[in-house]
């Protein structure tokens, strides 16, 4: 490989890494990205549904939140008593990682 070659495959790579983080803010914001749709959906006159982020994303936070701590119903019964704090910190320290990485593989497999 040259160094012109070296330097496509790098901004190839870099545009490609911003185009992904891109999607997956659009994704932790409920909306739509390029690919993926944040709601579940039938095509009109189809009868196949087109699974979305949410319900995926649900499917996937029961496989991995099995265990004794239940970080997704401690997070939501922080909401719920209004303690956002809590519930941001509960977020940030179990649940984000995983949905981030699993919004990039959603995005990726579409792609």
């Amino acid at each position: 490989m040259n160094a012109v070659q070296h330097f496509r495959n790098e901004d190839h790579d870099r545009a490609r890494r911003e185009w992904l983080a891109e999607q997956v803010a659009h994704l932790l914001c409920c909306e739509d990205a390029d690919r993926v749709p944040f709601f579940s959906h039938r095509p009109s006159g189809s009868l196949l549904r087109v699974e979305g982020f949410a319900d995926r994303l649900m499917e996937y936070l029961g496989d991995i939140d099995n265990g004794s701590e239940c970080f997704v119903v401690q997070c939501l019964l922080a909401v719920g008593r209004g303690d956002t704090e809590q519930a941001k910190a509960i977020y940030d320290a179990n649940l984000r990682s995983y949905i981030n990485e699993f919004a990039e593989k959603v995005i990726e497999e579409a792609a």
